[in-house]
């Protein structure tokens, strides 16, 4: 069975992703890009770290828009690595109370946003 937007239920995600024009992971002192991510994760890509599914790696996110910058320390837990497409996708764990905060509140307004372009087309 597939959705609206054509993903099956098996693609169906607990958040919806954002793509990331401009962002970072850094891990393990390395500084990879972050392609999309959601208010409870993240993938990169390019990302060759050398961890396995379940690892649990400190990360520094940043995100830049062009109205903020998102930036934080917190622990991630390895979900998904692609070694052929050099992705690793991560939960985010841990984060702060000034992280969930912002986190929170980007993802709020931007469903916000989306519910009301919704509303105006019905």
């Amino acid at each position: 069975m597939t959705n609206l937007l054509g993903a099956t239920e098996k693609d169906r995600r607990r958040d919806p992703r954002e793509d990331v024009d401009d962002g970072s992971v850094e891990i393990h002192g390395q500084i990879f890009p972050v392609k999309n991510w959601s208010a409870h994760g993240f993938l990169a890509k390019p990302c060759d770290v050398g961890c396995n599914i379940a690892d649990e790696l400190d990360v520094k996110i940043v995100i830049r828009f062009a109205s903020e910058v998102i930036e934080f320390n917190c622990q991630a837990i390895v979900v998904r690595i692609d070694k052929k497409r050099l992705e690793l996708g991560a939960a985010l764990v841990n984060l702060d109370d000034a992280a969930q905060l912002a986190v929170a509140s980007h993802f709020d307004d931007h469903s916000t946003s989306i519910d009301n372009l919704f509303a105006a087309r019905a």
